[in-house]
Parts: C-alpha cells; structure tokens; sequence
C-alpha cells in the first residue's frame, strides 16, 4: 500500500513536469501519466520484488559484519574460554597470545544474586500473566578502568587510587530493564556474602565488539578475596591454528568450556543466506508477474496506442521521436519502481539495524544499483518486444479503421 501511495505521488509529479521536458520524454512521461492508477500498481509490484530482495540483503550484512569482521591486534576475538581457573590463567594467556600473535583479553566472573534495586525487590522481566520475576543470578565483575567497547554516558567511573569504595557501573539497557538509576543502591547475595554497591555510572557497551563485556562491574574493593573463575578472549585468524588449539586446550583442561564465535557467525551466515535466496525467489516471481502484467496491458492497449503513434506521426513526429519515447517511458517505469523501492529497503534497513537491533549500519548500495539497472531494462526489453506490432502499423491504415 505504501508503494502504491508513494508511486502514485511519483507519477503525478511527473506529469507536473511534462510541460519543462523535451518531446520525446514528454510523450513517455506522459503515456504514464495517461494511466496512472495502472502505471502505479507496475511500479508498486515491482518495487515490492526489488524491496524484498535490497531489505533481505541489507539486514543480513548488518547482522554479519560486526560479528564476521576482523579488526586485528587482537581487538575483535573469535574465541572464547569459560570457567578458567585462576591458578592456570597465566600459561593459558601466554600459549593464546603465542598462537594467536594478539594480546588476550580476560576478566574475572563471580556470581551474584541481585536481591534489591533502590530499595525495592529487584524485578526484571514479567512472565505471560503479566507477574514481574525477580532476575536470575548475574555474572559480576571488575576492573580499575573502561575497556576500549565502552564508554560512561551518566556519571563517573570510579578512579584507580586503591581506595575501597562501595561502587557499580552498570550498562544503560541493562539498568533501564532493572529500574536502576543513578545513587540507587544494589544489593547482591555474593556467595553468602551481602555486598552493597551504589549506582555511580551508566556505560554505553558496544556488545558486537565481542570484547569481554558485563552487564554490572564493581569496584574491586567490593570483591576482595572472593574465589572468581576467569573468562578469557582471543583473535585467532587462522582456522586451522584455532582449531589445534581448542583441540589442546580440551585436553589439557577438560573443565574449561571453549567457544568458537566465527563457527557460531558461519552458521548464521548460511542460515541467514536461505532466507535471503527464499526472499529472492519470491521477490523474482513478483518481478515475473510485474513484467507479464505489462504485457498484457501492452496487448491489451494495442489499438489504443496504435491510433497515438499514428496521429503523432500524422503530426510530423519521426519514427526516432516516437521509438525514444517508448525508452523513456519503459526505462522511467522500472527504474523508478526499483529506486523508489530501493530508498525505503536502505533507509528501513538503516533504521531496524541501528533502532531495534542496535548495530552500525552500512548498507553497501551497490546491489541495488545494480537492481535498478536491471528493472529498468527488463522492463525497457518487454515495453519494445510489446510495442514492436503497433511501430510496424502505417498511420493511414490505423486512421481509416478509426
């Protein structure tokens, strides 16, 4: 219906412009114009194909680069180590950074219940009856500085002075889903332990990344002596490096879950690949119905066009005016259908990508270029092949049957 509405507006403003035109564009924009409600339902059907095919392809490379990208010097890791023990976490540290040629990232997980937030009992999510639950056991940690993947957008991280303080930094998203604000208290039920920290940051963390990341991280003082596991990350380029090294590692610490992120991003790749080619099929069939539709009413209107073509060239039109014509009017059809369509895919796309799935967007263009060059001269290749009879029809013989 959108692109329905937004080609009808098309049309008609082409019809606003016939007057500053040539003829030949003037006598194609115009035999649109003569027939907009049908010209609009070309233009909406075919740009629903190109729609479907641009909106799939966008949202998949949205999806996938962040996570399938590399950034080097062990910035964007694939590999992940979970449950390491602290006793063995500086030979792990050197055999990844030996294998790998990056530094390794790794930080420290000791689980916690959140038992209040400000004061109320903490609630993070409601269940179908609309009952609030209280959120399960968190993984906490801590460190005396920012990693490069995030940044404080409230408050005040808390300074590396080795003064005790009674601290959180906590992720915004994370932090609206509790109801945490800035100066509320949390209260967790660390191994037995109750531990009070106030809210004194909100962080903004770019969770693509893949960095070592967590939803709440407090002052070190907070957890002094408190047994922590290690969860360690890496950027192994090479296949066939990582995956000896897992094999190691396996072996070596059969306790230590591994996680290999670029097989997980593969799989999602080929997942999402089979959506896009099911989109693709479908969007080829609309495109097929769009140009057969032309056809027909390019048969259907043969007599009609051919009276036009006739008294064009009784007025003196050459059969040069009148075929540069037929391209304006069929190259305009299509390739405005696809880049009218091929607008709202980038900009729908821009907007799901950076609203609803929180990631940078940079849809490449280059495919739907490529899309418009293509509606445009198929439907160029139908509009000739259906017009082709009434060129060959002399003026007299269409006149005198008039």
């Amino acid at each position: 219906g959108g692109l329905f509405g937004l080609a009808r507006l098309l049309v008609a403003t082409y019809r606003r412009l016939l007057d500053r035109l040539p003829l030949a564009p003037r006598l194609g924009l115009g035999q649109l114009g003569a027939r907009p409600g049908l010209s609009a339902l070309l233009m909406s059907v075919m740009g629903l194909a190109v729609f479907l095919i641009l909106a799939s392809q966008f949202v998949k490379e949205d999806l996938i680069a962040p996570l399938a990208s590399q950034q080097g010097a062990g910035r964007r890791p694939n590999l992940f180590l979970l449950d390491v023990p602290p006793e063995v976490l500086p030979k792990l540290k050197a055999q990844l950074e030996g294998a790998s040629g990056h530094p390794v990232m790794e930080g420290p997980i000791v689980r916690g219940r959140l038992l209040t937030v400000g004061g109320q009992i903490a609630q993070q999510h409601r269940g179908n009856a609309g009952e609030s639950h209280p959120p399960r056991e968190q993984n906490l940690s801590w460190r005396t500085h920012l990693a490069e993947s995030e940044q404080v957008v409230a408050g005040a991280y808390w300074p590396d002075d080795g003064q005790p303080r009674a601290e959180a930094s906590v992720d915004q998203n994370y932090a609206s889903e509790l109801g945490a604000k800035l100066g509320d208290e949390l209260v967790f039920n660390i191994q037995d332990q109750v531990v009070r920290a106030k809210v004194t940051s909100l962080r903004k963390v770019r969770w693509a990344t893949f960095q070592v990341n967590f939803f709440i991280l407090l002052h070190p003082s907070l957890l002094e002596g408190v047994p922590a596991m290690h969860v360690m990350a890496a950027e192994v380029d090479d296949v066939r490096v990582r995956a000896d090294l897992q094999a190691k590692i396996a072996l070596q610490y059969p306790s230590i879950t591994l996680v290999d992120v670029a097989e997980v991003v593969a799989r999602v790749e080929r997942i999402l690949d089979l959506i896009t080619l099911v989109a693709r099929a479908l969007a080829g069939l609309m495109l097929t119905s769009a140009l057969l539709v032309l056809g027909a009413s390019l048969l259907a209107g043969r007599a009609g066009r051919a009276r036009d073509i006739a008294l064009l060239r009784a007025l003196g039109a050459s059969n040069r005016t009148i075929l540069q014509s037929l391209w304006w009017e069929f190259l305009v059809l299509g390739g405005s259908a696809a880049t009218l369509a091929g607008v709202i895919a980038y900009v729908g796309a821009r907007i799901y990508a950076t609203q609803v799935l929180e990631l940078e967007s940079r849809p490449d263009p280059s495919l739907g270029l490529l899309l418009i060059a293509l509606s445009a001269g198929l439907t160029l290749a139908v509009g000739l092949a259906g017009s082709r009879r009434v060129l060959r029809h002399k003026p007299l013989e269409v006149l005198r049957e008039e």
